[in-house]
């Protein structure tokens, strides 16, 4: 581990508009050094490996990108099955006709 790195972990990460207009070099590094993506290595079978590698290679994409859009899309649908159970368990008031006419000034 260089001396950079080292300071990159001692360093609490600011916002842009913290940094001074002019920003040295070595600062710029250091800011890029931080703002890196995590990433994720996950297994596929090799028949999903092959799917993958031919939707890329004919899309011009990158297999990551398709990943991370699965990934993402999955995440979405989660997210929403999740919410729809914890509303189906927790319902809230029920309003009859007319007050949910009001309510909605109908």
């Amino acid at each position: 581990m260089d001396y950079w790195d080292r300071k990159a972990l001692s360093v609490p990460v600011g916002r842009v508009q913290d940094l001074p207009e002019k920003v040295d070099s070595r600062l710029a590094i250091l800011v890029l050094r931080i703002s890196i993506d995590l990433m994720l290595a996950i297994r596929l079978q090799p028949d999903i490996e092959k799917r993958l590698d031919r939707l890329a290679k004919k899309t011009g994409r990158t297999k990551t990108f398709y990943a991370r859009e699965a990934i993402l899309q999955h995440l979405e649908d989660l997210e929403d099955y999740y919410l729809a159970a914890s509303a189906a368990k927790n319902p809230g008031r029920t309003f009859t006709s007319g007050e949910a006419k009001r309510e909605l000034g109908l």
